[in-house]
């Protein structure tokens, strides 16, 4: 992967039985299917391990998103 930012998101225990993908969408502010492709491409982890962007959420999780590098401006 680039090198880009990475930012951590912390689950509160209300969205216990939340999909990762819709939490993701509404933390960063970006569309279900953006966040979706962030997960496909191995970029959010949680406890150091990739998962299925329909993954279950207990709450109390901390998520890792790993932003891709900006593409250069030619």
């Amino acid at each position: 992967m680039n090198a880009g930012r990475e930012e951590r998101i912390a689950v509160p225990r209300s969205a216990a039985g939340e999909r990762l993908d819709r939490l993701l969408a509404r933390a960063l502010a970006v569309p279900v299917e953006r966040a979706r492709a962030l997960v496909a491409q191995g970029r959010v982890r949680i406890r150091g391990r990739t998962c299925s962007p329909h993954r279950k959420l207990f709450g109390g999780e901390e998520v890792a998103v790993s932003w891709p590098a900006p593409r250069p401006v030619l």
